[in-house]
């Protein structure tokens, strides 16, 4: 089955999400997580079949493949989810899952929708950032009411930043994926340059070397440094941004929730952009007129000599590209600052209406189980470049077996990050890249835009 949905613009998700709860905030939780686990006990399951419906995003393509037991219509980066399911359905024989599927930037309203109908999906695959209005809505369980052990085997900062509202666990985290610079090896030694920059001083230097007309028409065709900045896929840009500001020492989000934007990290980030494109000119045009993972062609085309990109990327560049033709590091950093990283963290909640049932409810947290498992952790690896998020996963050998594939799984525990909740995200998003444009493209003064921008910001949440 398929929910068909139109795509959604960004600030009509938000407004959608803020709906169910415009007092979600992010609070600290007062009780540690292993206590309130171990004063749960889990609901008794009854015995007969079971029945449990899935909503999953439409561009993972997977669930033709699930139906009819037939992984070659399945992307070979979706596979882990698709064995992954396989595995669970023959072990678990009295457990029948059916599908639904909804455009990835609906999805989170499809299900506030059907939960609201009082007939919502059991379990919806998510993002961190809309967590918590759905569970203070009251719309996703706590799985803490689950019998489970293997919570103290996940990155702690992971489970408790994105899969957690109040100190109750209501998603199940999945791989981790993280972004860095990515690198063309080949146009780096052509170059002269050795190894990726490691500062932003040192990108620059490099940018320069690299931006080259190849085609004699005196306009560069293949330029330094690519970063998402563009309106068109918002609020992706605030992603990638992130670890620039989160290295300086800033945040993009205060304890309440509220969004951040006029801030000295803020400021630095938004100068350093603008002299990359005027000044320093290695700053590649198409990165405020590109779509969302349009970095695999710029990448492929030799657009981009070095660029900001998210690992997930990694399998269809390698493809295009050749896998020994892409390098993969961390951020640059400004000098004497530690890197920093995004990091989406795929998870599943459990519907609320789940839960209170005493068969569908241990039976969906079963199938829980299974996704978050080492197994389907290995299977990430080894299809998608999937970068744990259970350290016991680390020590397997998949993670030595290749050099990129051993860096990302590392490199993405330490730095792991996730998009913090903020409130009324799409308009934050929408004014913060907004700014940059006008800073970047037009060359607006830095500080007077960035302040217009917040109190622009603020007005909405006054509203």
């Amino acid at each position: 089955m398929s929910i068909r949905t139109r795509t959604s613009s960004p600030r009509a998700a938000s407004a959608a999400a803020a709906a169910v709860s415009r007092r979600a905030v992010l609070r600290g939780a007062t009780t540690t997580l292993g206590a309130m686990l171990a004063s749960r006990k889990a609901p008794a399951q009854t015995a007969g079949p079971v029945t449990l419906t899935l909503l999953l995003w439409e561009h993972w393509k997977v669930v033709e493949g699930l139906q009819k037991n037939d992984p070659a219509t399945v992307p070979r980066r979706r596979l882990w989810f698709y064995e992954i399911v396989k595995r669970f359905e023959g072990e678990h024989r009295d457990i029948k899952l059916q599908y639904q599927t909804a455009n990835w930037n609906v999805a989170t309203q499809t299900f506030i929708a059907a939960s609201q109908a009082g007939n919502p999906p059991d379990l919806v695959g998510a993002q961190s950032q809309d967590n918590q209005p759905l569970a203070n809505a009251g719309y996703v369980a706590d799985l803490g009411q689950f019998k489970y052990g293997e919570w103290d085997d996940f990155n702690q900062a992971v489970l408790r930043e994105a899969c957690s509202v109040d100190g109750k666990i209501v998603s199940m985290p999945v791989y981790l994926t993280s972004t860095g610079l990515g690198y063309n090896k080949a146009l780096l030694a052509q170059a002269g340059i050795k190894e990726p920059p490691r500062t932003w001083d040192d990108l620059i230097r490099a940018g320069k070397a690299l931006t080259r007309d190849t085609r004699g028409t005196g306009r560069p065709n293949q330029w330094g440094f690519g970063c998402e900045l563009s309106a068109a896929s918002t609020p992706n840009p605030v992603s990638f941004t992130m670890p620039m500001i989160r290295s300086a020492g800033g945040s993009i989000v205060d304890k309440d929730g509220r969004g951040l934007m006029d801030t000295p990290e803020h400021r630095r980030l938004a100068k350093l952009l603008q002299d990359m494109y005027h000044e320093h000119r290695i700053l590649a045009p198409e990165s405020f007129t590109m779509k969302a993972n349009d970095e695999v062609d710029l990448f492929g085309a030799k657009a981009w000599a070095t660029g900001i990109v998210i690992h997930a990327l990694l399998p269809p560049i390698l493809e295009k590209m050749g896998k020994d033709a892409f390098g993969f590091a961390p951020y640059p950093t400004f000098p004497g600052n530690e890197p920093r990283s995004y990091s989406e963290v795929y998870g599943f909640l459990m519907s609320s209406r789940a839960a209170k049932d005493p068969r569908r409810g241990p039976a969906a947290f079963e199938l829980l189980k299974a996704i978050g498992s080492v197994d389907a952790l290995l299977l990430a690896a080894k299809y998608q470049f999937g970068a744990p998020s259970r350290r016991s996963a680390l020590a397997n050998p998949i993670y030595k077996s290749d050099p990129l594939l051993g860096y990302l799984a590392d490199y993405t525990f330490k730095t792991a990050a996730p998009f913090p909740f903020i409130k009324e995200v799409g308009f934050y998003s929408e004014t913060f890249i907004e700014a940059l444009n006008l800073i970047v493209l037009q060359r607006q003064p830095v500080d007077e835009t960035l302040r217009r921008q917040q109190a622009r910001y603020e007005a909405r949440l006054r509203r």
